[in-house]
């Protein structure tokens, strides 16, 4: 209550900054919790309303076993294009900007810096998501099963190195 109705949330606020701040850098996390909790971050990265739809975007794309210009699995991993996703994104919806996009897919990264790929036949730069972040929201009660989504993550990863051999063989 006092958060909500007193502003106590800026007031807490300023005394983690002033208590807390060297603790949490020292730390090198984000959250100053006891043990490695990262549930918690993913809940967070993945529980706003651009977050969501990302994932939602990439899940179905996965699912349907599609690939498409602004993403692609290799090596297990799912690299996702910003600014093409949010052109995806921007289909039908209201306008979304690019950089709350390119937040969303940072807060949900490995970490790695961005990778160039070839997706659809062009070298483009993608972020590598962490799957556990795609895990987490497909747990919290969203749309998909989490199982089905690691399985058509190892499914395209598959066929796209298929398709990859086959064409190295061809030239």
């Amino acid at each position: 209550e006092a958060f909500v109705e007193k502003n106590m949330l800026a007031e807490h606020t300023l005394w983690l900054n002033e208590k807390r701040w060297k603790d949490i850098l020292a730390r090198g996390h984000r959250f100053l919790v006891k043990g490695n909790n990262e549930d918690v971050a993913n809940v967070v990265a993945t529980n706003d309303e651009i977050s969501s739809m990302c994932c939602n975007a990439i899940c179905e794309a996965l699912m349907d076993s599609r690939e498409d210009a602004w993403y692609t699995v290799k090596d297990g991993k799912v690299l996702v294009n910003a600014r093409k996703l949010c052109a995806q994104l921007n289909i039908g919806h209201r306008a979304i900007q690019s950089r709350d996009v390119s937040r969303a897919l940072e807060s949900m990264s490995s970490n790695d810096q961005s990778t160039v790929v070839w997706m659809k036949g062009k070298a483009t730069r993608g972020v590598v998501l962490r799957l556990d972040m795609l895990r987490t929201w497909c747990e919290n009660g969203r749309v998909f099963e989490w199982a089905e989504v690691k399985d058509a993550v190892a499914r395209m990863d598959k066929n796209l190195k298929t398709v990859h051999a086959k064409a190295v063989e061809a030239t």
